[in-house]
């Protein structure tokens, strides 16, 4: 397993505290070839609420991911790339999808996700709240999506939206980067 420096497991062990998460229930999940969970789609099928979920870097292809869980914090470290293929995105709407509360995606580069109905995005937000911090969303037909939600919060920092459009036959349209 991965072993984080103390000061970076004492803080987010106080940031959990502060918002009301008991430091006993929430795990350190680490994902990548050389871990038990493969690819971020294993971590979140056994995250729970207030898991700490570090991703290693890789270049992590067609694997998409519904997050269900509240409270979840999801760290890329090193380079880490979340990539669809030549086909389309199986679940008609996006690399990974988010439906919980509380939830931050970190460090993470959401890349060519494509739809059939050509608004395929490196993240929708279905419900729930996310931060995104320092992310980069490159070719893909949308960056972020969200659904037509009015209590869906969704904060965006530090993030790079670049190259992203749909491609209507041999045309590139510019696309949304937040829509």
């Amino acid at each position: 397993m991965h072993s984080p420096n103390l000061s970076f497991v004492l803080v987010t062990c106080a940031l959990l505290s502060a918002v009301g998460i008991s430091n006993a229930a929430a795990e350190l999940l680490d994902v990548g070839p050389q871990y038990e969970l493969k690819a971020p789609s294993d971590a979140a099928r056994v995250a729970k609420a207030g898991d700490l979920v570090i991703i290693h870097e890789a270049d992590y292809f067609e694997d998409t991911a519904l997050w269900r869980q509240d409270d979840l914090e999801i760290i890329g470290e090193g380079i880490v790339r979340i990539i669809g293929g030549e086909d389309f995105v199986p679940n008609g709407k996006a690399l990974w999808i988010t439906q919980g509360r509380g939830i931050t995606i970190r460090n993470i580069e959401f890349q060519n996700a494509r739809v059939a109905d050509f608004n395929g995005a490196g993240i929708r937000v279905e419900k729930g709240s996310l931060l995104i911090e320092r992310c980069t969303f490159s070719g893909n037909e949308m960056g972020v999506q969200t659904s037509n939600r009015q209590d869906i919060e969704l904060t965006v920092r530090n993030s790079v939206f670049a190259d992203n459009a749909l491609a209507f036959g041999s045309m590139g349209f510019p696309s949304h980067s937040i829509y």
